[in-house]
């Protein structure tokens, strides 16, 4: 009687696997407004206006998912530390939450 190797049942199972991660992760990103995104979209975390373009007076910034502080704010809109700590004088660093907006112009 000769041993079956377990390899193909091993690899069949990781494919489907990736493939549910891959499905997850496309569907995730669908659903969080994600994507190659328009010409007429806002960067991430701006508040549009009317046309789909941020206001160039004052602009807002939503915090998203994976935002860690106002450093990572910072890098994305191109404000300093210490500019967006002067537009928000109230704001506790500490306790920053996701959809949260702070100004930033």
């Amino acid at each position: 009687m000769q041993k079956s190797s377990n390899a193909p049942r091993v690899l069949a199972v990781l494919a489907l696997l990736a493939a549910v991660i891959v499905l997850l992760v496309v569907i995730s990103d669908s659903l969080s407004g994600g994507g190659s995104g328009g010409r007429d979209h806002a960067p991430a975390g701006l508040v549009p206006t009317k046309k789909g373009q941020p206001s160039e007076g004052k602009r807002f910034y939503v915090f998203q998912p994976g935002d860690t502080g106002l450093a990572s704010v910072a890098r994305k809109t191109g404000v300093s530390i210490a500019e967006l700590e002067q537009l928000n004088p109230d704001l506790d660093t500490f306790s920053l939450q996701v959809g949260q907006r702070i100004r930033i112009r």
